[in-house]
């Protein structure tokens, strides 16, 4: 159990990380160098899984530069696809929900 347990643990968070990389690096950069959010209109080549989640406040009020709120949104990603227990009809909003 405690095999499976970590094995779940660091697989979850590579996953994480990979994924978090991935939607930062292929969108558009919504944010500067100074860690402030920067508003801009996405063309369709610009657009990744971070910049819809964060560019619209209505969907998320949290702060795309803080890599703690990335990262959350990852894992809870990474967690439901290895569980497979899926994404469900309730997403998470608020990084306090995941």
């Amino acid at each position: 159990l405690a095999k499976f347990s970590v094995t779940l643990l660091l697989s979850s968070h590579w996953m994480a990380c990979a994924w978090g990389f991935t939607g930062l690096t292929l969108g558009a950069k919504i944010c500067d160098e100074q860690g402030v959010r920067v508003r801009q209109e996405l063309g369709v080549e610009d657009v990744s899984w971070v910049t819809t989640l964060f560019s619209n406040e209505e969907r998320s009020p949290d702060d795309p530069c803080n890599p703690w709120h990335v990262y959350t949104a990852s894992l809870h990603w990474s967690v439901m696809t290895i569980t497979s227990i899926g994404y469900g009809d309730i997403t998470p909003i608020r990084n306090a929900e995941y």
